[in-house]
Formats: C-alpha cells, structure tokens, sequence
C-alpha cells in the first residue's frame, strides 16, 4: 500500500506539472483515499499540499492548503510546515491578497533559516521582495532580494540567479529610478546570461530599435530575459503580463 501510494503521489505531482489537472486531482484522490485507510496523517497533509497547487479554483486551493499547514502544525514537522505555507503564500499572492502572501512568506523563510534550509530560503526571500515591491516598500524588496541573490550565488542556482538579477534591475530601473544601479545589474544579467549559455540581449531595444542604454528606463523581463524600454512596452506588457516580443 505505502509503496503504491507513494508511486501514485509521483505521478499526480507529474500530471501537475504537465497541467493535466484532471489527472492530477485523480492520482491525489486515490493517494488520499489510502492515507485515510492508513491513518496516515503526513500522506494526507502532503496529498493536500499537492492538491492546493493543482487545483483550478484558486479559493480552493487555499482552503487545502491553510488545511495542510495545520497538518504540519499537528505533526510538528516544521520542515513541512514551511513547504506547506510558502505554498500558500504563492495562492494568496495569485488571489491579490500581498500582505497576506508577504507574511506567509516571511514565516516560512524563519522557518527554513531555522532549518539551514537555504534552498527554500532562496525562493521564499524572493516571494516576499515581490509582496514588498507590490506594497511599495523597494528598501525591503532591495534587501531581500539581494540575501536571496547571496544565497542563491553560494548554492550555483543558476537559473534563480537570473531571474533575481532580473528583479533587481527592474527595481532600481522602475521603481527607485537609480539608472545607474539599473545598469550595473544589467551588466550583471549579462554575465548570469553567459554562465547559462544563453546569448546576451544586444545593444538596441527591439521594439523601437534605440540604444537601450540611452539614459530611459529599461525592463529585463525575469521569464524569458528579453530587454526592452518600459516605455517601449504595450499596456499590460512586463511585469503585468506575457512579454511582447515572444508571448512568454
């Protein structure tokens, strides 16, 4: 049975992350139903957990997550508290509710820093710079972002360095409007683009074809690294929605 559910509980998280929800919320109901022939209380709060992240109804997903969490809590597993409530703050992020995420955020980094966990660290620093940034608090976005850029840079994540990198120069470019620390993390991004294999952005921005470096602001989109101006950009574009210029 634990060994049939465990394989069971693969393939849901597989099915998630293909999007095949159906399929996904199959294998996790069919898991869930062996914890409770099991009484297994830790399969139940991870069945839970994965489910939270599958489910189309973003309120519903809530719900089995904040359930999760008091699993953990009742366990006193605090490793899995963390996962469970940095989950949940990623749900009440996509629900608009910033403080909330930000705190739920905050809470599971403390725990992981407890732990010396500082993978999850990394994403839950990064989580909270971005409720900071939304709430208007750039000092705290700037902090957390570049402990979670340290972090990052001593565990080789490469791909997370970017993306933080990315931040950083859309933070000081948009939001500060210090062009200048914007072109010094823009020349960071240059070189965390090289480390990945990836071919650097070229001197002109792509939508209007001016120099980027011009003194305007500049967006480095953080999903697919493509720069361009803010200004340059349509209504929605950069950090509101797909980048234009591959849809990512």
């Amino acid at each position: 049975m634990e060994v049939r559910g465990a394989a069971m509980f693969r393939k849901g998280q597989a099915l998630g992350s293909l999007q095949d929800v159906r399929g996904a919320m199959q294998c996790f109901s069919e898991v869930r139903r062996m914890a409770q022939q099991t009484s297994s209380v830790h399969l139940r709060m991870q069945v839970l957990r994965e489910e939270g992240y599958a489910a189309r109804s973003l309120r519903t997903g809530k719900r089995k997550m904040e359930e999760s969490c008091r699993l953990a809590e009742r366990l006193e597993d605090q490793q899995s508290l963390a996962v469970c409530i940095s989950g949940l703050a990623v749900i009440q992020n996509r629900l608009g509710n910033i403080a909330a995420s930000l705190n739920h955020f905050r809470e599971a980094e403390r725990i992981d820093e407890t732990f010396g966990n500082d993978r999850g660290r990394v994403y839950n620093l990064n989580g909270a710079a971005v409720g900071y940034r939304n709430l208007h608090q750039y000092a705290e976005a700037s902090t957390a972002w570049q402990t979670a850029l340290a972090l990052a840079e001593n565990l080789n994540m490469k791909p997370m360095i970017m993306k933080i990198l990315c931040n950083l120069q859309n933070l000081y470019a948009l939001n500060l409007a210090d062009i200048a620390a914007a072109q010094q993390w823009r020349r960071r991004c240059v070189e965390s683009l090289q480390a990945l294999g990836r071919e650097p952005w070229g001197p002109e921005c792509p939508i209007c074809l001016q120099n980027l470096d011009n003194g305007e602001k500049v967006f480095v989109d953080p999903k697919c690294y493509h720069a361009s101006h803010f200004e340059c950009l349509p209504d929605g574009a950069g950090q509101r929605g797909p980048c234009p210029l591959c849809r990512v």
